[in-house]
């Protein structure tokens, strides 16, 4: 997660699953997710094809906390 900053993820190529907090959405070319500040989440690619995105930051100096697999709900 990142304390300090949105995050937005625009998929162009691939697929991926990405978990937002509590929920999982299913990203394909073409969507975009917005990542609030402060909510966990990561993304996995499930297509054979290789995952390409554009990721963007609100905010230059991005910090990021690790969350051990446990602390994610």
């Amino acid at each position: 997660m990142h304390p300090n900053c949105e995050e937005l993820f625009y998929v162009i190529a691939g697929e991926c699953d990405h978990k937002l907090g509590n929920e999982i959405f299913h990203l394909t070319p073409g969507s975009v997710i917005r990542i609030p500040r402060g909510v966990p989440h990561w993304a996995q690619c499930t297509s054979e094809e290789p995952l390409t995105a554009v990721v963007s930051f609100s905010n230059p100096d991005r910090h990021t906390e690790n969350l051990e697999e446990g602390d994610i709900a």
